[in-house]
């Protein structure tokens, strides 16, 4: 940790407000480059800002949602520069993204977002207690350290690049830079409706990566596309309900969850990192970051194709030599949207049939409580009302049933980190602040909690039964 940043917890100085989080862990991303030590976090899409060695005190921004190479940019010369950019700029988020600028855009920005109250507040402190004033010309500051910086010299990512397979996504192993060797496979097989080729593996000092490519046919996405009426400028997602969306990712030809497992010389590896992306032949003019790996892996553009890289570390030290690798695939059915209901006191019953067992159950409401969330438990401007609905299900069922509020929770007012709850038998709300929150099991008591409001909520709350199955299907392959 830089020595300035260190000051801040004694100085009494909280930089969260100008959207730079002080963390006690520090997990690197994908892109965060080599030799890094992360200094602080944006809260929001894995920003973090970090130094690197070999590169003095300069200070870098790391963007996982961009796509490469845009993922990392200079900032600050120094960690006294970066502070005197806040002042001048008002939040971390103006520097993170002022690569993308030109100088109007910029002062634009800044004129369309003036800081907050909070932000102010925060400003004079940091400015009082640092000694520091705002940065003359902040743009031409960003400008010139940032075309001084070719991307030829940027730090390379944890995870070299294989081809020019560059997506933004993680399908890379974490091999410092190359692969040790490749093993071709050619492994091609029929399994839960689909064909799948498994090319080859490649071997690194920290694990060995393989990439799954399976085969839908071009007919069957036709018939897919035309029953729900999808084009290239109807294919948003947000143009359909929830339990639309449900549906659409259970009938997807392109949408399938499976969990790969390796046996390598008689040692199991699990998979600790994967990513996908996919090619439509219906939408041959879309540019797709599979290009590269289809000419690579000769797979057809008539038929549809999802390439999905899997990275397995090694299970304790690296062996000398692979000599067998055997495969295990596990099937995950997915979520499938059941019937919408309503209970407006304790005793209130709702009957449903469970679609992947066929049975029938019972869902009894216990009791239906208004509860607050401590402002601790997610962050400033984050809604905190909440409806927990306790209920009993008669029979007990075998599969998983999802009990969630079917409308989506209030926006929060600035975004922040959420922080991870101190016990998820004390706080049932996941994903609460941008959606549906969701059923948990408390203690041996089913629970579920509505979404969240920024006041209590005086309507009847309309719940949705969500249901899954348990995974299947295994399938299992000699590959080496």
């Amino acid at each position: 940790m830089d020595k300035t940043f260190q000051k801040f917890p004694r100085a009494g100085v909280d930089l969260s407000p100008l959207g730079f989080e002080l963390r006690a862990d520090a997990a690197p991303y994908f892109c965060t480059p080599k030799g890094a030590r992360i200094l602080g976090w944006a809260g929001v899409d894995g920003i973090h800002y970090c130094t690197v060695r070999g590169s003095g005190s300069r200070i870098f921004a790391v963007s996982p949602m961009n796509a490469a190479p845009e993922c990392v940019h200079p900032i600050a010369e120094s960690s006294e520069d970066f502070l005197r950019l806040l002042l001048a700029c008002g939040d971390a988020a103006v520097l993170e993204q002022s690569w993308q600028w030109d100088e109007a855009q910029f002062s634009a920005f800044l004129n369309e977002n003036p800081p907050t109250d909070e932000q102010k507040a925060a400003l004079s402190e940091l400015s009082r207690r640092m000694r520091l004033t705002p940065m003359p010309k902040p743009w031409r500051y960003l400008r010139a350290l940032q075309a001084s910086f070719p991307p030829a010299e940027k730090p390379s990512p944890r995870l070299a690049q294989r081809e020019a397979f560059d997506c933004g996504l993680l399908l890379s192993p974490r091999s410092r830079g190359r692969f040790r060797e490749e093993l071709a496979f050619e492994k091609s097989f029929d399994w839960v409706g689909r064909h799948w080729l498994v090319p080859a593996a490649y071997v690194c000092g920290k694990g060995l990566a393989i990439d799954f490519c399976m085969r839908a046919e071009a007919d069957e996405l036709r018939a897919f596309m035309q029953k729900w009426k999808l084009s290239p400028e109807n294919d948003d997602c947000a143009a359909f309900s929830q339990e639309d969306q449900l549906l659409l990712d259970a009938e997807n030809p392109l949408a399938l969850s499976f969990t790969p497992t390796l046996t390598v010389n008689g040692k199991t590896l699990h998979v600790s990192e994967r990513a996908s992306a996919s090619f439509h032949p219906c939408f041959p003019d879309r540019e797709t970051p599979l290009a590269p790996l289809m000419r690579r892996y000769h797979l057809s553009d008539a038929f549809g194709w999802v390439v999905t890289c899997a990275w397995f570390p090694w299970n304790g030290r690296r062996p000398a030599d692979v000599h067998s690798i055997e495969l295990s695939l596990r099937r995950t059915p997915a979520p499938l949207p059941g019937p919408r209901f309503t209970v407006r006191a304790p005793g209130d019953a709702f009957r449903f049939t469970h679609p992947y067992t066929g049975t029938e159950h019972t869902l009894t409401a216990l009791s239906l409580e208004a509860q607050t969330l401590p402002e601790t438990a997610f962050g400033r401007g984050f809604p905190t009302h909440f409806t927990l609905l306790r209920f009993a299900l008669d029979p007990e069922p075998t599969e998983p049933v999802l009990i969630s509020d079917t409308r989506e929770s209030d926006r929060p007012v600035r975004p922040e980190t959420i922080k991870s709850a101190s016990s998820a038998r004390a706080v049932g709300v996941i994903g609460g602040a941008d959606g549906p929150t969701a059923l948990f099991v408390s203690g041996g008591a089913h629970t579920a909690c509505s979404a969240l409001r920024f006041s209590p909520d005086t309507r009847d709350i309309e719940w949705r039964a969500t249901f899954e199955a348990s995974p299947r299907d295994d399938f299992s392959l000699s590959l080496l």
